[in-house]
């Protein structure tokens, strides 16, 4: 069975995919915050959509209920869009519940009450019963690595045929086109609220793969807020971030009191950002003064910010992060890596080595000493 689930609150995805759980957990989850992205993922089958009523059109605009009643019109009006088996909306607004549309029904949500389970529960049962009818293909949950982006995905996939092979098979590589740090979040709340088990009834675990900048931290903050500390659900996932651990060549950075973000690219050494500057695939970064660990060290009456990070002892190598590789230009950077004869790219690659041997282990319980190639 495939639903998706259309709601802005973390917290209440949690709770909708938790009472899915207890009722049936060969389902495949998927989930989405507006109307835009909601309706991309429409041209895809689904047996249900939970819809919430109140929805930004795009992510970050504010709520309004005519996104709710645009997605459906849509399902009526446009023929690319593959109509889910059934529609269930559901809010938190009793103004809401009656009269919205004339065929699907529409359930009052509380998270402090669980009545709005049971018209789930017999939905659900119902759709179960519908799935055995008609023979479907059951999809089978596998160990899953979510990532900010499909640059990153091609990037892991090339690593893990290079450097564990042995789980090219046994590891789904999980993404979409702009993706983000928040669409990680959302992955892992629906993949945890699904308390999914292996072969053995033990928790199976998938792994978000962050970048380690603001909307990295703010997406795993929130995170934190939705899935309780020492709860069954936190045993079902892990979030890892890029870090200096993984790229020991921006180490330096740090020891000078510069916080650089490090994202996919910054992953990557020296000789690979001389080519992204060679290439014009660079642009400066926004507030460079945020970079500062401790901005009270700059006399801004004296120098410029420039001249003070330049004051801090950078090579010539090391100030090649100062810049970023532009969003335009990521895959391009990536395909260069990629493209990279076989030695020079499993050298590149190796810092990646690093971060995905660790969610290998995290996911299989599998000791560092028994991953070598």
């Amino acid at each position: 069975m495939k639903i998706l689930i259309v709601d802005d609150s973390n917290a209440k995805v949690l709770d909708l995919a938790s009472a899915i759980a207890q009722v049936e957990n060969n389902v495949d989850i998927d989930s989405c915050r507006d109307c835009i992205t909601a309706l991309g993922k429409l041209t895809t089958k689904y047996d249900l959509l939970l819809l919430d009523l109140l929805l930004p059109l795009r992510n970050g605009d504010d709520l309004s209920d005519e996104n709710g009643k645009k997605i459906i019109s849509e399902l009526y009006r446009n023929f690319k869009l593959k109509p889910p088996t059934y529609i269930l909306c559901i809010t938190q607004h009793d103004e809401h519940c009656k009269d919205f549309h004339p065929i699907w029904r529409t359930i009052k949500y509380s998270q402090a009450e669980t009545g709005w389970k049971d018209p789930l529960t017999d939905l659900l049962k119902y759709l179960m019963r519908q799935d055995a009818s008609d023979n479907r293909i059951i999809i089978e949950k596998m160990p899953s690595i979510y990532l900010e982006g499909k640059t990153d995905e091609k990037i892991y996939q090339e690593t893990l045929r290079l450097y564990f092979p042995q789980y090219v098979d046994k590891i789904r590589l999980k993404t979409e086109k702009g993706a983000g740090a928040d669409w990680v979040t959302r992955q892992l709340v629906v993949w945890a609220s699904s308390l999914p088990r292996d072969e053995n009834s033990e928790y199976m675990k998938c792994v978000g793969i962050y970048d380690d900048d603001s909307k990295g931290r703010e997406a795993i903050e929130q995170l934190r807020k939705t899935i309780h500390k020492n709860s069954a659900q936190e045993n079902c996932f892990k979030t890892l971030k890029y870090s200096t651990k993984c790229a020991r060549h921006l180490v330096p950075f740090y020891q000078k009191g510069v916080s650089l973000p490090i994202t996919l690219e910054e992953m990557f050494e020296f000789k690979h950002w001389k080519h992204a500057h060679e290439m014009g695939w660079v642009e400066a970064r926004s507030n460079p003064d945020m970079l500062l660990k401790d901005p009270g060290g700059w006399d801004k009456m004296k120098m410029s910010l420039g001249e003070h990070i330049a004051s801090l002892g950078f090579t010539a190598d090391e100030t090649l992060y100062l810049s970023k590789v532009s969003d335009e230009n990521k895959p391009a950077f990536s395909d260069y890596v990629l493209s990279l004869p076989d030695e020079e790219r499993i050298q590149a690659l190796k810092p990646i080595s690093i971060i995905l041997q660790e969610a290998i282990e995290v996911m299989f319980k599998t000791p560092s000493s028994l991953l070598s190639g």
